[in-house]
Formats: structure tokens, C-alpha cells, sequence
């Protein structure tokens, strides 16, 4: 059994265009997510998956690096996720990660992957993480059964809302690492959140901990509550919104 994280980025962006991009401690937001992953070692691959045509600044990037990268529609992001799976089987999972989300919590990532019973499941996911730092893990098999039925525009746009709508087809366990906590936005769609996530990621930088968890920012939010009102109040994309 295989582990793929799936990230789907794109700099065309209508809230904060070329965010994937942006600077966070001298790196890019793609670059902070590459580093997190390569934490894992060889318990995950990982290849981004992005629209055709992008900005040659992000194709740079990926060559530089060599980031391993998928190209395909712009809007049918499933599409995008199970062309990605090209190297997969149906007993696989795919992890679905999101390029404005720089700081994953790996240390979650890799105790769900471990999980003795998650051959169980078509989807997995933490909950009680902050906005941000969380990820969703996938069955290959629960990714290409949705091509069985008739989806929305915003079943095509956000991978897992069909499965999450349809619990009577699907097996799907949450798992609740945390409980009683604040809502905290480590996720960027707007400037303001780019402004927290360089306020937050510069404190964990000057103490030496670049690789901060879940159980980090919490503790943070307890002793500098301050750092997070600046975002406290954006809204959030619903999972049925369909961006036309």
C-alpha cells in the first residue's frame, strides 16, 4: 500500500494571485510544503498537480528543485487528482493537500498513514487541526468511483465534497486529535493571512523550529494570542462553492 500526496496549486488565483508563490522566510509557500513532506522520507511520494499553462516562474521552481509536477484542466481539479495516480493502484491512497497551505502538520499526517485499520476507509481525516495544517487521505478506489455517478461543478473543484455528501457509499473516519480548541486561519487566501503566516513561521524561525506541529501553535496561540487576530474574522470558502 502506497501514499501519494496530491497538492493542487495554481497561481491564477482570484483572492491573492501568485500566493503559491509568495515569500515566507526567504522561501516559497511550494517550497515550505516540499520541505514538510521530505520529512516523511520514503513513507510518501508526493507531485503537484496543477492547471496547463501556468506561470513560467512556477515551472522554474518546479525544474529547479525537481519537483515532480502533473498538468490538466483548470477546473476539473478530480481530474487533475486521479491523472495523478498514474503510478497507483486502487489499494492506494492519495493524501489531498492544498498549495496555499505552507505549514502540514507531518507528525499528524504520519501517525493517520500508520493507522492499523485504515484499509477500512475510503477517506480519513484529522480534525480540531488549524485552517491550514490539515489534509485529507483518499482511497484510490473511492477517488475514481465517483466517475460511477452524476457530479456538480463543485464536486469537480473540491475532490472530496461528493464523498463527504454520500456516506451511504462511502467509509469515511474522522479522527479527533484535539479537542476544546481555538479556530486558528494557517491557511492563505487573503493578505491578511499572509501577513499571519509570516508573523507566525518568523517566531518559530528565531526559536530554532522551522518544523512546527499542530501541538506548537497551540501552545503559541495560549502565550501570544495576539499573532492570530489578524485573519480571526475572514471567511472561508464553503466546499460547495463553485468558482466559475
Amino acid at each position: 500500500m502506497k501514499f501519494k500526496c496530491v497538492i493542487q496549486a495554481r497561481t491564477k488565483s482570484t483572492r491573492l494571485p501568485g500566493k503559491i508563490l509568495a515569500d515566507i522566510e526567504n522561501i516559497t509557500i511550494i517550497e515550505h510544503i516540499v520541505q514538510r513532506l521530505n520529512l516523511l522520507q520514503n513513507k510518501v511520494s508526493y507531485c503537484f498537480a496543477i492547471p496547463r499553462n501556468e506561470s513560467k516562474e512556477l515551472y522554474t521552481l518546479f525544474e529547479t528543485n525537481r519537483i515532480p509536477w502533473i498538468e490538466g484542466d483548470e477546473k476539473n481539479v478530480l481530474q487533475r487528482y486521479q491523472e495523478a495516480c498514474y503510478d497507483l493502484t486502487p489499494r492506494d491512497y492519495i493524501i489531498r493537500l492544498t498549495g496555499d497551505n505552507p505549514f502540514i502538520d507531518f507528525a499528524a499526517m504520519e501517525k493517520l498513514i500508520q493507522l492499523p485499520d485504515i484499509k477500512k476507509h475510503d477517506l480519513i481525516y484529522p480534525s480540531k487541526l488549524p485552517l491550514g495544517m490539515g489534509f485529507e487521505i483518499i482511497s484510490v478506489e473511492a477517488l475514481f468511483k465517483q466517475n460511477n455517478y452524476t457530479l456538480l461543478p463543485h464536486h469537480h473543484e473540491h475532490v472530496s465534497t461528493f464523498i463527504k455528501e454520500n456516506r451511504s457509499i462511502f467509509s469515511i473516519q474522522e479522527i479527533k486529535l484535539y479537542e476544546n480548541v481555538p479556530d486558528i486561519r494557517l491557511t492563505i487566501d487573503y493578505p491578511e493571512d499572509l501577513e499571519t503566516a509570516r508573523e507566525i513561521a518568523h517566531y518559530f524561525y528565531s526559536i530554532k523550529k522551522p518544523f512546527f506541529t499542530t501541538d506548537d501553535v497551540y501552545r503559541l496561540f495560549n502565550n501570544i494570542p495576539e499573532l492570530f487576530k489578524k485573519n480571526i474574522n475572514l471567511e472561508q470558502r464553503k466546499p460547495t462553492h463553485y468558482e466559475k
